[in-house]
């Protein structure tokens, strides 16, 4: 576990300081398949069975708008359509998809991934029409992982044509040249235990909370409490300085089985980071539009014991914004957990006061001084997501 949390740091690091770089140069085995969920449906027009030039290139257009479009439609909500969750592990965020919009091929490729691992198959293939360059694929890539994080778990090695072969769990180290090498991971029908387990604990999480009469704000708030109450956080007060040298001469640990995020929702126990990603994931699986953004900044104290300790010296941060009905609202879920935390030191049956949840810009700049911010995840950096405006706080 500490492996993954000094690995999650050190990228989360990384991705904050080529941020800042540019600013300065420039100024469960009932769960889903991808059968389940259908796609899309959208209706054109019959044609007429002769057409002149000019329709049959408005027709073209036609088509080629339909598939750009793609890119901005909801994934599929089980839990309206149906009554009750399952877990989508083909779903992909709307910030993400949107990145992408303009090679919608890019979206069938990552779902026919995210169809394939979480199915724990040991290879595949992609039909003629997916045909893709290497490029092509590894943005498919970029764009599954950020979206569920089962497939940070893999690594996909392409063939000779269009066929790929899946690793499982392969643990990376460096090599005398410095490079990754990644040895082939453990057992596919091993994985898909693990994969069945994350995946009905977020069904679990879903089920005994919501109802299909929940709209999108109420989604987002209850399940925010839910993560804040009933899981646990492990603070990593264990940690020293020889122990997280030890971790700098391997890599790819979060590949390592017992090691991972997945496993560590499963558990019920997670890090202090995890409970941003996993609200995160949360809302995408649930159909409720949420991005991640990062920060440099300067932490002002909440005189909160726990939440203090853990925050003091940090010079970034990051955190879930969701938008419903086009209004955002930041929501720090692990500001809330180790409020909530430190208030249960003396009284155990305390409830969470949500304090953090749905905060305009300026309730964020009290707990949080941001110096410069970016959304996370760029899958294209020419389109990378605008962060929204929060100018509201949610009434509560």
């Amino acid at each position: 576990m500490k492996k993954q949390r000094f690995n999650k740091i050190c990228v989360k690091t990384v991705s904050f300081l080529s941020v800042a770089c540019m600013l300065f140069m420039s100024a469960c085995n009932s769960s889903g398949s991808i059968e389940d969920y259908p796609e899309p449906v959208i209706e054109v027009s019959q044609e007429p069975e002769e057409q002149t030039e000019e329709q049959e290139e408005n027709t073209k257009n036609i088509k080629e708008s339909d598939e750009f479009d793609e890119a901005s439609m909801s994934e599929y909500d089980s839990l309206s359509e149906e009554g009750k969750f399952r877990f989508n592990p083909t779903s992909l965020n709307i910030y993400y998809k949107l990145q992408v919009k303009d090679n919608p091929k890019i979206l069938k490729i990552a779902r026919k991934m995210m169809e394939e691992v979480f199915d724990t198959a040991e290879s595949f293939e992609l039909d003629d029409d997916l045909e893709c360059t290497d490029s092509e694929f590894n943005v498919a890539y970029e764009l599954a992982v950020r979206s569920n994080p089962f497939m940070e778990t893999v690594i996909i090695d392409r063939g000779e044509e269009n066929d790929f072969h899946v690793r499982y769990f392969p643990l990376g180290t460096y090599d005398e040249f410095n490079d990754i090498i990644y040895g082939e991971g453990i057992a596919p029908e091993e994985a898909k235990i693990i994969y069945d387990d994350y995946a009905k604990t977020i069904e679990d999480i879903v089920n005994e909370n919501l109802t299909s009469d929940n709209t999108e704000m109420e989604r987002a708030e209850i399940i925010y409490k839910v993560l804040v109450e009933n899981l646990e956080c492990d603070y990593g007060e264990e940690e020293n300085t020889e122990e997280v040298e030890e971790d700098l001469d391997a890599i790819g640990g979060y590949m390592e089985p017992g090691n991972t995020f997945i496993e560590r929702v499963t558990s019920g126990t997670i890090s202090p980071g995890d409970y941003q990603d996993l609200y995160f994931v949360m809302m995408n699986q649930l159909n409720v539009d949420c991005l991640l953004m990062g920060c440099y900044g300067q932490y002002h104290n909440q005189n909160a014991e726990l939440l203090d300790k853990d925050m003091g010296g940090r010079p970034q941060w990051f955190w879930p914004i969701v938008v419903v009905d086009d209004k955002a609202y930041h929501c720090d879920i692990f500001f809330d957990k180790a409020l909530l935390d430190t208030q249960r030191q003396s009284f155990e049956d305390y409830e969470s006061e949500m304090k953090y949840f749905g905060m305009s810009d300026e309730t964020r700049e009290k707990s949080m001084g941001i110096y410069y911010s970016t959304a996370i995840g760029a899958i294209n950096p020419i389109k990378r997501t605008v962060i929204p405006e929060c100018p509201e706080d949610y009434k509560k």
